[in-house]
């Protein structure tokens, strides 16, 4: 109970991320089950469409923005949990975004991206894994919005510009 996991993972060690997999929390509510929506799109506000896959279909939530390519890697964390990752805007399966105004705001694209996701899935609080350019991503959603993150795992994470306000 009450485990945390502080290190920093090499990406090119995934059996370590598994070991990732044994957080505890308590169990979360959702409104809808993910077991019946194992492939899909989630619409976020600016309506663009972020694809999902959800993998395992255990009490507790572990969501992976932009993970598709790590699937195989991450089977070990559907033991006993729900795995959601997606596709980020522009990337994979989501939605090509080319409206100036749509890409002008970057990275915060991204942040905002989360919530409505977690909604949509009807998680209280996320537990999030994210990788390189994301782990900034997680993090400055994690300082949005404090109240929905259990934790977040960062694996190898870009670090912010300097200088540059988020």
């Amino acid at each position: 109970n009450g485990a945390r996991f502080i290190s920093t993972i090499s990406p090119w060690q995934p059996r370590t991320v598994a070991a990732v997999a044994f957080w505890t929390s308590e169990r979360e509510e959702r409104t809808m089950s993910v077991s019946e929506q194992r492939e899909g799109l989630v619409t976020v506000e600016d309506g663009v469409e972020l694809s999902f896959t959800v993998r395992g279909d255990g009490p507790q939530t572990v969501v992976v923005p932009n993970g598709m390519y790590w699937l195989a890697d991450m089977a070990p964390l559907t033991r006993g949990r729900t795995l959601i990752v997606y596709d980020l805007r522009n990337r994979g399966r989501s939605s090509t975004v080319v409206d100036p105004a749509k890409l002008a705001r970057g990275v915060l694209n991204e942040v905002d991206d989360l919530e409505p996701l977690r909604r949509h899935f009807g998680l209280e609080k996320l537990t999030l894994v994210a990788h390189s350019y994301v782990g900034l991503v997680v993090a400055l959603y994690a300082m949005r919005h404090p109240q929905a993150v259990a934790r977040f795992v960062q694996v190898g994470p870009s670090e912010p510009f300097a200088g540059k306000q988020y």
